[in-house]
């Protein structure tokens, strides 16, 4: 009989969980639903749908959904782009002075970098991600990181918002979720080998085995033991399926945009921006039935009945019965509709600028003149202020437990040594584009820097202020530079001693 862990009661205590949790979603349908029936139609799932069914139908204007398409890409370049290292292992602070300048250990770490992103990098991470962080746009994105059936490679998995339900901890953090699934009994035994089904689910296998059924996955935290613990269940049924410790690592990552205090889901750009999307896709509704009246405007027709109003229809080409038309009493008179197309393109102007400017959509890279590295620098940085704390989170909850979930499950089939990715004894040293826009900040102070005193002091200055010696391998690793390129500590002493040498000779010749 499969039981569930200590600290987590019984069968009741979990459905009550899970119902919480439901209920702290339910509060934010509403809002959802306008953000992804105006901004991502195609993940609309807050109302039950059937596959390939038309979405979308309703807008007017494409310029909110193109720009979350525009928005999840750019973060994917910046923060995680495809088919590089985006951070890398190098000795943490806790680790004594010594470690933390040895060259092997640094190379060492380099190493175990590139195990870990070759198997993120013959993943499905790229197409999995790029879903979530569309979620992302809207405040919450979700995937989960498992093993494939084969145990030889990574498997990531996308989670929309309407299928998950989130626990917040007191630090602040999603601690534990519960997802809703959809399957046939035959793949739930093979997702969860040895799961207990129940006897209805059973017979299922046999009597309709492409029928799925509706099941629950709970991955929850144990604060005592530091613990997560996977927990698959059926609230319809009342039963528990299958249960697993999953240790110190959660398969499941939840990222949030911006978090308000009192609130357990994120809130992103799109929400900010959801009036302008609201009112542009209004707006240009107008625009197109006041153009569509100009082309083919209704007609006045001259009748001797009583006109209904309820079945007079003010459309193009439509007959409007009246009972009579003036000016000398024509029988049919095109009826005068006046439209502003002016002063609704200066609006539309405005709202579609401002839904750029809230999805970090920059025009002037689609339109504008070719532009060289600096200027994609400098708005790299620019994008970097824009987004403020909201980059932090991503690298904390996204980008850091993806890596020591990744480290975890390579540890677990003996692809990578026991080690943890805690920030002390081995940290991150993230390498996205955004990332080393702050590296470029403390390259160019330190060239500031040099030539002032230079200028100001000569050369000698510079000398007695900076360690020459060592510039060169800090310029190199502040532009990622990998150590395998470098040289180590002793070849260094080995240069500097062969030149003091040489240097020596050289006036020993000039002397004589």
């Amino acid at each position: 009989m499969i039981q569930l862990p200590p600290g987590i009661g019984d069968i009741q205590n979990l459905l009550a969980r899970y119902d919480r949790a439901v209920e702290r979603r339910e509060y934010w349908r509403s809002l959802m639903q306008d953000c992804y029936r105006y901004a991502v139609p195609d993940r609309e799932l807050w109302d039950f749908r059937t596959p390939g069914q038309r979405k979308g139908h309703e807008l007017f204007d494409a310029t909110a959904p193109i720009a979350v398409q525009e928005f999840a890409s750019r973060i994917q370049a910046n923060i995680c782009p495809a088919w590089r290292n985006w951070s890398k292992m190098v000795p943490g602070p806790g680790l004594p002075r010594e470690f933390r300048e040895d060259d092997e250990l640094a190379l060492y770490l380099e190493e175990q970098t590139e195990v870990f992103f070759g198997y993120i990098n013959h993943s499905n991470f790229v197409l999995k991600t790029h879903e979530s962080f569309q979620d992302l746009a809207i405040g919450t994105g979700a995937i989960t990181l498992e093993l494939n059936e084969q145990r030889n490679g990574f498997v990531f998995d996308s989670i929309p918002p309407p299928h998950l339900a989130i626990e917040e901890g007191p630090t602040g953090l999603i601690e534990t979720e519960f997802m809703d699934r959809r399957k046939p009994p035959e793949h739930i035994e093979r997702m969860y080998p040895g799961a207990k089904l129940p006897e209805k689910w059973r017979r299922m296998k046999t009597d309709k085995p492409a029928e799925s059924v509706e099941f629950q996955v709970g991955c929850i935290y144990a604060p005592r033991a530091a613990e997560y613990h996977l927990v698959v269940f059926s609230k319809a049924e009342k039963e528990l399926i299958y249960s697993r410790n999953y240790g110190a690592s959660s398969p499941v990552i939840v990222f949030r945009w911006n978090a308000i205090p009192g609130e357990t889901w994120g809130r992103g750009p799109v929400m900010s921006a959801l009036p302008d999307i609201k009112t542009l896709n209004k707006v240009i509704e107008f625009v197109l039935r006041g153009a569509a009246l100009n082309l083919a405007p209704p007609f006045t027709v001259v009748s001797d009945g009583t006109v209904n109003p309820y079945t007079a229809v003010l459309a193009p080409n439509a007959m409007i019965p009246v009972m009579s038309n003036d000016q000398s009493n024509p029988s049919m008179r095109q009826l005068v509709t006046d439209v502003r197309p002016d002063l609704s393109q200066m609006i539309v102007e405005d709202l579609r600028k401002n839904i750029r400017d809230h999805l970090f959509s920059d025009p002037r890279r689609r339109e504008g003149p070719i532009e060289s590295a600096s200027e994609v620098l400098i708005e790299d940085r620019e994008f970097l202020q824009r987004i403020g704390s909201s980059f932090g989170r991503i690298q904390s909850e996204f980008t850091e437990r993806v890596v020591n979930r990744g480290v975890h499950l390579l540890k677990s089939i003996g692809k990578m040594d026991d080690f943890r990715v805690d920030g002390r004894e081995v940290t991150l040293k993230h390498l996205s584009p955004l990332a080393r826009a702050q590296d470029q900040d403390e390259l160019l102070a330190l060239q500031t820097g040099v030539a002032l005193v230079k200028e100001g002091f000569g050369d000698a200055a510079v000398h007695l202020a900076v360690k020459t010696e060592d510039i060169g391998e800090w310029v190199m690793r502040k532009a990622g530079v990998d150590a395998v390129v470098l040289r180590g500590d002793i070849e260094r002493k080995e240069l500097v001693a062969k030149a003091g040498q040489a240097a020596q000779q050289q006036m020993a010749t000039q002397a004589a």
